[in-house]
């Protein structure tokens, strides 16, 4: 299982981890904490994690993910300490038909300093809410110095993003760069794929999307592909060079 540890700050601006909290330096540990914060047996998802070390997913399943079950959102922080994810494929339960990624739910969570390298997600079937750190972000969540590569394709899925499927709430993200091939229906964004909900502000500086979506419905864009109208967005040194394509409402950023 993974290891605990409790890291005290040394007056220099580190951080303080909480007792309780893991480090996760290989496939087996990862598992082990994904099934620990499910749907079935919740004991780990208001916790902190940290990478330990970069990990390479080659020829592992990820049995499931953090926060499998519509009943349960991730509460805590994870920190990839510059680390990376490696050849992650269709993270979770295979019967799962909604919210599919790393965490399938996060509320109120820190997620930064990661890299996710030659991701593929590839499903069928109409999963909807699809991105590669989250299907779900409810509440308010910070997304900071984040590289994801590699590819997000199911066919028939609304709400589906190179980082998040879908936002409920205000978002905070900073130094996101992504370079994915996606494919989906509608909602389908290089970022972000659906922004719903009054007052789900977004919050974007130093952001760059690239890559190529290929959609078959309404609502494709660069960095997001549908946005509430009753919701801002805060964008600073953002730039997209994906070729998108779809039906309706097209367009480089949104």
């Amino acid at each position: 299982t993974a290891t605990t540890y409790n890291e005290i700050p040394s007056g220099d601006g580190s951080r303080l981890y909480l007792p309780n909290s893991f480090i996760i330096c290989t496939p087996t540990q990862w598992n082990d904490i994904a099934t620990n914060c499910n749907g079935a047996t919740v004991t780990t998802c208001d916790k902190s994690f940290k990478l330990g070390a970069s990990i390479d997913f080659n020829a592992v399943t990820i049995t499931n993910t953090i926060a499998e079950g519509t009943a349960v959102n991730f509460t805590g922080n994870f920190y990839g300490e510059n680390h990376a994810m490696l050849n992650i494929v269709n993270p979770g339960a295979s019967n799962l038909t909604a919210y599919r990624g790393l965490f399938n739910q996060v509320e109120f969570s820190t997620i930064d300093n990661l890299f996710l390298i030659n991701i593929n997600y590839n499903y069928t079937g109409g999963h909807d809410f699809i991105g590669a750190i989250a299907g779900k972000a409810f509440e308010s969540n910070d997304f900071t110095n984040i590289v994801i590569s590699g590819s997000i394709s199911s066919i028939g899925s609304d709400s589906v993003g190179g980082l998040v499927g879908v936002i409920e709430g205000e978002t905070y993200l900073t130094n996101v760069t992504t370079n994915l091939n996606i494919s989906g229906n509608n909602n389908v964004g290089g970022i972000i794929g659906n922004v719903i909900s009054y007052n789900s502000d977004q919050y974007l500086d130093n952001i760059t999307s690239a890559g190529i979506i290929t959609a078959t419905g309404s609502h494709i864009g660069g960095v997001y592909g549908y946005f509430d109208e009753t919701s801002w967005g805060y964008y600073r040194n953002s730039v997209s060079s994906v070729s998108v394509s779809g039906v309706n409402n097209v367009g480089g950023i949104i």
